[in-house]
């Protein structure tokens, strides 16, 4: 009696072993594959990140172009502007200047009249 339930135990037991392997094999297979679906999705992703990063430097790069491109056509229209008003202050220099010659002439002329 005893020895048959020792034998069914036995039994029972090399069950469980039997049961307990087959489900280690299973977790076994499980994290490998969860584990290549992580590589899989971390590699998809630092390809995604780079792609973005070479998107935004492409954009920032094109927008440093256009914002270079706005300050030589701003720079160019300041110069323009600045050399027209030195232009028309060095007439309005020439013009009273010569307004001052001829009244300082009027007035020598005048005192020794």
């Amino acid at each position: 009696m005893v020895e048959q339930r020792v034998s069914r135990l036995e039994g029972a037991y090399e069950q469980v072993d039997s049961r307990l392997g087959d489900i280690h094999g299973e977790v076994g297979g499980l994290r490998s594959d969860m584990n290549a679906r992580f590589n899989e999705m971390r590699a998809d992703m630092n390809s995604r990140f780079v792609e973005m990063r070479n998107d935004m430097n492409a954009r920032f790069n094109e927008m440093g172009a256009d914002m270079n491109a706005r300050f030589v056509d701003m720079n160019a229209d300041m110069n323009s502007r600045s050399n027209d008003t030195n232009g028309r202050i060095n007439t309005g220099y020439i013009i009273f200047g010569a307004a001052w010659v001829a009244m300082m002439a009027t007035i020598v002329g005048l005192y020794f009249m």
